[in-house]
């Protein structure tokens, strides 16, 4: 069998999978994502051993992941982050800063590097702004409460990324830049698609001077030229795909994209590229640490732990610091366990750098599966106790 025809075939295996197998575990209440990277698991080289990954199957990993942090971007409003700015640095910082010194303190037990230990501390700082705002909307808070929670969440996911994009510029970095010049590079980026992206898409959606056909579909492909764009631009700067994706789709939330473009960007990414790249980070899965159980397997178990009590710990805390009622800060401690988007995307980079081993790998996604499960779970229980 050709290359090309193999390449087919693998995608065939993997689309039709994220077709039938989500299906399947919704008996189960498994979330479509968990349900890939399982599927991942057991049909890559640690489980049955069917599907071997190649080059143009990684490159659509890489698309997923690009589509991913996009997709997340788009969720965000930056223009509510102005709204109770005290409250907001009071959660996010406290809601961040205790998970992430939790994460260290893990680590650094089990006798991991500082490199490993900083970086899932970066990770521990994250929570998923793709689960998070579908489940403050389901808790039916006041509008203003909603507003908070999810502001909250979508600064502690901005501060993650642009630290785990420092992080990854100091341990491998793409460009031979010093740091600090790196930092300011990366400061000045963000500042001239600040200015420049936002009047740029106005001008577009006002004039429509390059097309003059749907609508629609001209803003849909000006969404992804961007895209790409500026994911080219920074990559000749540094900076890791990863941010500059969730910065385009951040900038360009509140200006070119509709409900309309929102359904056909989501459409095309969680129909084809999003479901090869969790099934590739699933065929990352070592089943054989659960086999040969010892001290520090133990990571397994702990890592979802700590990060669970530590993010509801802060969370709730961070609440009530900002004048929440119980209920409301326990919603916010609940929905910022959810470890998804930049979690598995920051993974999933850090293994194509080396920088973490297969057991690291593996309590990653173990800590991912079991909150995008729990979290709805606790929710549902909190509103019914």
């Amino acid at each position: 069998m050709s290359g090309a025809e193999n390449t087919l075939l693998i995608l065939l295996v993997i689309l039709f999978g994220g077709l039938v197998i989500p299906e399947l575990f919704k008996k189960f209440r498994v979330p479509f994502v968990t349900s890939l990277i399982l599927f991942g698991a057991l049909f890559g080289p640690h489980g049955l051993g069917l599907v071997k990954s190649d080059a143009v199957i990684e490159f659509f990993g890489f698309l997923g992941f690009t589509f991913l942090m996009f997709l997340a971007g788009l969720q965000t409003r930056p223009h509510e982050l102005n709204d109770s700015k005290k409250s907001i640095a009071i959660m996010s910082v406290l809601n961040a800063l205790i998970p992430s010194l939790v994460g260290v303190g893990i680590m650094r037990w089990f006798g991991y590097d500082w490199i490993v230990s900083t970086l899932v501390a970066l990770i521990f700082i994250s929570s998923s702004v793709a689960i998070v705002i579908p489940s403050v909307k389901a808790t039916h808070l006041k509008r203003k409460v909603q507003n908070l929670l999810i502001s909250s969440v979508v600064a502690q996911d901005a501060i993650s990324l642009v630290l785990i994009a420092i992080f990854f510029q100091s341990v491998a970095p793409i460009v031979n830049l010093p740091l600090p010049l790196y930092i300011v590079l990366l400061l000045l980026a963000f500042v001239a698609l600040k200015i420049i992206l936002p009047p740029f898409s106005r001008l577009f959606i006002k004039t429509r001077w390059l097309f003059k056909g749907s609508e629609h579909e001209d803003r849909l492909r000006l969404v992804i030229v961007v895209l790409i764009a500026v994911l080219a631009i920074f990559s000749l700067l540094g900076v890791h795909p990863i941010l500059a994706a969730f910065l385009v789709g951040m900038l360009l939330s509140e200006d070119l994209t509709s409900e309309h473009i929102d359904s056909k960007l989501h459409t095309l990414g969680y129909g084809l590229f999003v479901p090869v790249f969790f099934f590739i980070v699933g065929m990352g899965m070592d089943w054989s640490v659960f086999s040969q159980f010892d001290f520090k397997n133990t990571i397994l178990i702990v890592l979802p732990l700590g990060l669970i009590f530590s993010k509801l710990f802060s969370g709730y805390i961070s609440g009530r610091l900002s004048n929440l009622d119980h209920k409301e800060s326990s919603v916010f401690g609940i929905v910022s366990t959810s470890q998804l988007t930049t979690t598995l995307a920051a993974t999933y980079a850090a293994v194509g750098l080396g920088l973490i081993d297969n057991l690291v790998f593996t309590a990653i996604l173990v800590l991912s599966i079991v909150t995008t499960i729990l979290a709805p779970l606790m929710l549902k229980w909190l509103y019914s106790a």
